[in-house]
């Protein structure tokens, strides 16, 4: 005899409501048991020039770029900058969380401030808000921020490193004509200059910087005109 199940209108209403309510909490979906993320490689560098710079970093933090051998790699969405096609490690689609999970980044939910994790590549950045009060003066040369990230302490969190070229081009959207950092939660809506760890091909005097406004260009490793971005290995 087959079996008969009934179900009332109002439950199916009652199930749909819930279900939707936790998709957007980010509790309807488990997230991977472990997740590769899409570390960006070294720009070139074939010299380590002092500690803290890219490619010091990249083999002292990120073991060369060693990846697991099994799990599933974090993917982009193409169509959003602010979004992933695969569910990062709090169970959503966001690329951008604090280290709960969530939107906000002033430590109203118990997150430690302006601490940004980027769910594609596994590194946490920390917005300029707290590059303004380092210090009392952000803009300064490019040795002086890679000691000022060596030395910084945000939270719980340490061992924070200059980003490099391509770790702060990955969170800059060059797709939205003149958007670059200016989106939340980085909001950086002027040409302020920001450096990268790396240093330039045309002379070990220089390094890499980028804004808002040109793009990426480099300049003397002496300028005192830049801010930066400081970041750590989250995952």
């Amino acid at each position: 005899m087959a079996l008969k199940i009934k179900v009332k209108t109002r439950s199916s209403k009652i199930r749909t409501k819930v279900i939707l309510k936790n998709t957007v909490t980010g509790a309807a979906a488990a997230p991977p048991s472990a997740i590769v993320y899409n570390f960006p490689p070294p720009s070139g560098a074939d010299l380590v020039h002092r500690t803290g710079d890219e490619l010091d970093i990249w083999q002292t933090i990120f073991n060369n770029g060693i990846l697991p051998n099994v799990g599933t790699r974090a993917l982009p969405d193409p169509n959003d900058f602010t979004k992933l096609l695969t569910l990062n490690a709090f169970g959503t689609l966001e690329k951008f969380t604090n280290d709960k999970g969530l939107l906000t980044y002033d430590g109203s939910g118990g997150e430690t401030v302006d601490y940004v994790i980027n769910h594609n590549n596994g590194i946490a950045y920390l917005t300029l808000t707290q590059e303004f009060i380092s210090g009392g003066n952000a803009n300064t040369n490019w040795d002086n921020h890679i000691d000022g990230a060596l030395a910084w302490v945000q939270g719980v969190y340490s061992d924070f490193f200059l980003p490099s070229f391509d770790q702060l081009s990955d969170i800059a959207d060059r797709g939205s004509a003149g958007r670059a950092f200016d989106y939340p939660p980085f909001n950086t809506t002027d040409g302020t200059q920001i450096w990268m760890s790396s240093t330039a091909i045309v002379s070990n005097n220089e390094a890499y910087r980028t804004d808002r406004n040109s793009g990426i260009g480099d300049d003397l490793k002496t300028a005192s005109n830049k801010t930066a971005y400081y970041c750590r290995k989250h995952f």
